[in-house]
C-alpha cells in the first residue's frame, strides 16, 4: 500500500532530526520510530519503506540516511512510502483478502533464524537465512507453531529458544495477503490456528535445493 506523507524535519545542532531507525540491510526501511519525534508526528510506522524524498527516488546508494545528511536546513519534506501488511492498520487489514499457508522452518542451534518480528508479523527477512529458505516474506502473520497457537504469552521466539536439539524443523501456520488473482482462503484464522498445519505448503523446489546445499 503506497502513501504520501508530509513530514516537518527540524534542523537541530546542524543535523536533521527524523527520529527513526532504519534496517542495516535496507536503509530505506523504517524499523523504529521514536516517541514525539518528527517521524511519529508525520505518521511513519515501523515497516514503512521510503520510496522517494521530495520526488527523488531512493536506492541502496542514495538512501534515506544519506539524503537527510545532505539537508542544510529545516524543511517540510514529501515522502512516498510503501506500507506492507506488517504495519497496516487493523481497519485496512480487514479489507485485505488473505490466505493460510504452512511453512517448514528448518533451524539449527548454531544459526540464527534471520527473522525479525513486529508482534506476530514478519517485519524483515535476512538474505540467505533459514527464514528466507523457508519462503517466509515480510508481512506474513505467524499464527501457530507445530499445532500450538501463538499468543503474547507463547511467542515464536520462545518456541525457538526452548529447543535443545542440534537441528529441527518447526511447522508454522501463517496468514499472507493475497496477490492479485489469488483466491482468499475460506478457513477462519481461529480454526486454522488450532489445527496448526492447515493451508498450502510454500516450500518450493528451489527453496528445498537451497536448504540441502547449506
Amino acid at each position: 500500500m503506497q502513501r504520501t506523507i508530509h513530514i516537518d524535519l527540524p534542523m537541530i545542532c546542524g543535523t536533521i532530526k527524523l527520529g527513526a531507525g532504519v534496517s542495516k540491510h535496507n536503509e530505506n526501511l523504517i524499523l523504529t520510530v521514536a516517541s514525539e519525534s518528527a517521524a511519529e508526528r508525520a505518521g511513519l510506522q515501523p515497516g514503512d519503506i521510503v520510496n522517494t524524498f521530495n520526488g527523488k527516488d531512493l536506492s541502496a546508494e542514495w538512501n534515506l540516511p544519506r539524503v537527510l545528511s545532505e539537508c542544510t536546513e529545516s524543511q517540510v519534506a514529501v515522502l512516498n512510502i510503501t506500507r506492507p501488511l506488517a504495519a497496516v492498520e487493523d481497519n485496512d487489514l480487514k479489507e485485505q483478502p488473505t490466505r493460510l499457508l504452512s511453512v517448514k522452518l528448518k533451524l539449527s542451534a548454531n544459526k540464527k533464524t534471520g527473522l525479525k518480528l513486529l508482534g506476530s508479523r514478519v517485519l524483515e527477512i535476512t538474505p540467505g537465512s533459514p527464514a528466507e529458505t523457508a519462503g517466509l516474506l515480510p508481512g506474513d502473520v505467524t499464527l501457530a507453531a507445530d499445532g500450538i497457537p501463538l499468543t503474547p504469552e507463547y511467542t515464536l521466539k520462545q518456541v525457538i529458544e526452548k529447543r535443545v536439539m542440534a537441528e529441527w524443523t518447526t511447522i508454522l501456520l501463517i496468514r499472507r495477503q493475497c496477490e492479485p488473482g489469488q483466491e482468499q482462503d475460506g478457513m477462519s484464522d481461529a480454526g486454522s490456528a488450532v489445527s496448526g498445519i492447515s493451508g498450502t505448503s510454500i516450500m518450493s523446489e528451489s527453496a528445498t535445493s537451497r536448504s540441502t546445499l547449506r
